[in-house]
């Protein structure tokens, strides 16, 4: 009897370094310390491991850390972290696909870390694990029929937090 586990492992490094023409992709937090912006340094690695367990079912696992700094220092603002760039995120899932005729879908779960909010990494966001799953079924014409459910835990997370003064 032949194994039907086929599994793929990507792994890959990066590191660039952006200059002022990255102001429009930077966070809007970020915008106000201009000097700051001259030079972005990112840096991280990526792993990304799938693998067909069975003909119809399929692990998924990603992981990837990401280094962003300022690589100037500027005395009105201490610190070199950016606002809002998350440094962790790590993801895996289960997914069928063809079970008992059309049946399709599966359950996956995220971890995103904590991210700075300002750039001397005093104040950080708290991580996020959100749950997601899907259910759905192929008709032999091709129609399709699926329901997704997001956040299935209810977990309270911000895709969006800024750090503020109220002074």
């Amino acid at each position: 009897m032949c194994s039907s586990f086929v599994p793929h492992l990507l792994v890959a490094r990066f590191r660039a370094c952006a200059d002022r023409s990255a102001r429009l992709a930077a966070p809007s937090s970020v915008h106000r310390h201009s000097k700051k912006l001259s030079k972005l340094g990112l840096q991280g690695t990526e792993y990304t491991f799938h693998a067909k367990l069975l003909p119809w079912l399929t692990l998924d696992l990603d992981a990837a850390y990401t280094r962003a700094r300022f690589l100037q220092d500027d005395p009105a603002t201490p610190g070199r972290r950016i606002p809002g760039a998350i440094e962790g995120v790590v993801g895996a899932g289960l997914s069928f696909d063809n079970l008992w005729g059309g049946w399709f879908g599966g359950a996956k779960i995220r971890y995103f870390g904590p991210r700075p909010l300002i750039e001397d990494n005093s104040v950080r966001s708290k991580a996020s694990f959100p749950v997601s799953d899907r259910l759905g079924y192929t008709f032999e014409d091709g129609l399709i029929v699926r329901l997704d459910g997001f956040n299935l835990l209810n977990q309270e997370a911000s895709q969006i937090r800024i750090a503020t003064d109220f002074c």
